[in-house]
């Protein structure tokens, strides 16, 4: 049973290297304009630090979380609902250059609205602002967005290379693909919300 595991492991391992090696050069691509738009939003609050709030929240989903307007499985159904339109467009759109294009500039504002709003959770809930927003939102965040990103790569290094022709075994190869990074992203995305909703232990947002 161990030697299964181990087996299964090694097997997981070498596929998703494989997976991020074929795909390095735009998953590169995505993640510099990921990082620029992330830092441009954490700078832009800083430089209104004195002015901003948890109310000037752009995520609505969070910030109806820590008003105790919704609860954990509304963050959750929110999140998730963003999380399947973003990818399902990313998956049907990317058939051309000037749709890549578009996915390079969606993935600029969800980075910069997520760099923006994680800023606004670190500066004014304190500790728990500080320990929630880097560790939940911040860790858990990045994993989500590079979710995103290696199925935007696929998408488009698949438009690139067959040019939307392939034949049926590699069409459904490719959505049994997204569809396990999609699930796992849905995964990701409920752990955040019910570790998140948890910050009401810590702190009282009126």
């Amino acid at each position: 049973m161990k030697e299964r595991f181990c087996r299964a492991k090694d097997r997981l391992i070498l596929s998703a290297g494989k997976l991020l090696d074929y795909h390095k050069w735009w998953l590169s691509g995505f993640a510099v304009v990921f990082l620029f738009a992330f830092v441009t939003g954490i700078m832009t609050c800083v430089h209104y630090l004195d002015a901003v709030s948890y109310e000037n929240l752009i995520n609505e989903y969070l910030m109806n979380l820590l008003q105790k307007e919704s609860t954990y499985l509304g963050f959750f159904l929110g999140m998730a609902m963003w999380f399947l339109i973003v990818v399902f467009c990313v998956i049907i759109w990317t058939k051309n250059y000037f749709f890549v294009v578009i996915d390079f500039l969606l993935l600029a504002i969800m980075s910069y609205i997520y760099g923006f709003d994680i800023c606004i959770v670190v500066t004014t809930l304190g500790l728990a602002g500080v320990v929630y927003g880097i560790i939940v939102l911040g860790v858990l965040g990045v994993v989500i967005f590079g979710l995103i990103m290696l199925i935007m790569a696929i998408a488009t290094k698949r438009f690139l290379v067959t040019h939307n022709v392939c034949d049926g075994e590699t069409k459904g190869e490719y959505m049994k693909l997204n569809l396990l990074l999609i699930a796992l992203g849905i995964f990701v995305i409920f752990v955040m919300s019910i570790v998140f909703s948890s910050i009401h232990i810590f702190v009282i947002v009126d």
